[in-house]
């Protein structure tokens, strides 16, 4: 096994995971203070939704363009609406779960996530890499040990 410190393109990669790690688990963190704090769930959603939402139509004007966008946003509402009430449940679960558990213990059961992606991936013909499977392994070993007791 290397061990060794990566280095050029590996080294970016893992400061850019790492980044993702601390920002990823920042937010949840900061969610489930604002909860603890009192803040109601719908203002914290509504919040989120201002910060994100700009920042993710910006993206996508980035990548695809404006006429592109409005197209696939036209072409399929009904999509675009499905996809909209089923992000809002998630978030209005996830607000519920901080509320009641411990953050670190959400946080690990939202990660399995992961391991239903690379499940759907498989039943789509998608090949997946040794290092994709010890990922999802490693998310669902944690989500098992949160239920033992002790």
């Amino acid at each position: 096994m290397n061990l060794s410190r990566p280095a050029g393109p590996a080294a970016t990669g893992v400061a850019w995971a790492a980044l993702a790690a601390v920002c990823i688990s920042g937010y949840h963190l900061a969610y489930k203070l604002a909860l603890a704090e009192g803040a109601q769930p719908p203002a914290l959603f509504a919040t989120g939704l201002l910060v994100a939402l700009p920042v993710l139509v910006l993206e996508r004007v980035r990548k695809l363009g404006w006429a592109t966008l409005r197209r696939e946003a036209l072409v399929r509402p009904g999509l675009v609406v499905f996809t909209g009430i089923i992000c809002t449940l998630s978030f209005a679960l996830l607000l519920s779960a901080l509320g009641s558990s411990g953050a670190g213990a959400v946080l690990t059961l939202r990660n399995t996530s992961i391991a239903f992606a690379l499940a759907l991936a498989a039943l789509q013909g998608e090949r997946l890499e040794r290092r994709q499977l010890t990922g999802a392994a490693l998310v669902a070993v944690g989500a098992v040990l949160l239920g033992v007791p002790g």
